[in-house]
């Protein structure tokens, strides 16, 4: 016969924390749920939509260069491509 563990402060302090926690844990994964239900699902470009943003990209330059700068082409050679009017 194993014997009946001791009931002390520190064991029930320990154990309503742990379940303090999966409950807490629990509740947040159903109102997880339901939010990520509740959206509903966005709508995504068209292909052409993206196929004629990233023409639009080439042809202004307004897309990063290769390399390590972290610019864009028409940062790097502004006498190639358009000037960017502002909207």
């Amino acid at each position: 016969m194993q014997p009946v563990p001791q009931l002390s402060k520190e064991n029930i302090m320990n154990t309503s924390r742990t379940l303090a926690s999966a409950l807490a844990a629990a509740v947040l994964a159903v109102s997880a749920g339901q939010v990520l239900a509740a959206d509903p699902a966005p709508q995504g470009k068209t292909r052409e939509q993206v196929k004629a943003e990233l023409a639009e990209a080439l042809r202004t330059g307004d897309i990063v260069a290769g390399g390590d700068s972290g610019m864009k082409l028409n940062e790097l050679f502004p006498n190639r491509y358009p000037v960017k009017t502002s909207k």
